[in-house]
């Protein structure tokens, strides 16, 4: 706060400020680097998913910009990314795209069940939103949390 750090008090995840003066700045520095997180394995709707945060901001998969459906994408825990800034989208937000396989849909006619081979996947990019800004596009689907391959 206005240049100093002595006057922040850090108490369970909260910062507390005293402030003084009605002029006063505050520099926040956030890791913003990508991180793969996972949900407790109590949860049993996330098990064996990831999701993709950046800083404190979670991402998204839209079909606006993946080809859907998304559920056939797996992404590998520390898969490479890299993140920028598109200043036409959606007002202007932070993209980040993940390497990621996607395994081949399915024919309507093929069998509904049949024996569990290996199923070859394509290697490919995904596109991830931040969370805030899906559903302001198109119809379609949207996925937070990912497969986890290898």
């Amino acid at each position: 706060m206005d240049g100093r750090s002595d006057d922040v008090v850090n108490e369970d995840g909260f910062v507390f400020l005293t402030i003084d003066d009605e002029n006063v700045t505050l520099d926040l520095k956030l890791d913003m680097s990508v991180k793969f997180m996972r949900a407790s394995n109590r949860v049993r709707a996330d098990f064996g998913q990831v999701a993709i945060q950046r800083g404190p901001v979670v991402y998204a998969a839209e079909q606006e910009d993946n080809e859907a459906p998304l559920w056939l994408y797996k992404v590998n825990r520390g898969a490479k990314t890299e993140s920028h800034y598109e200043a036409g989208l959606l007002d202007g937000v932070e993209v980040v795209e993940v390497a990621a396989q996607r395994e081949p849909e399915q024919d309507v006619t093929d069998d509904l069940y049949t024996d569990a081979p290996d199923v070859p996947a394509e290697e490919t990019q995904l596109t991830l939103i931040p969370y805030y800004a899906w559903a302001n596009r198109a119809d379609g689907q949207m996925q937070v949390w990912l497969q986890r391959g290898r």
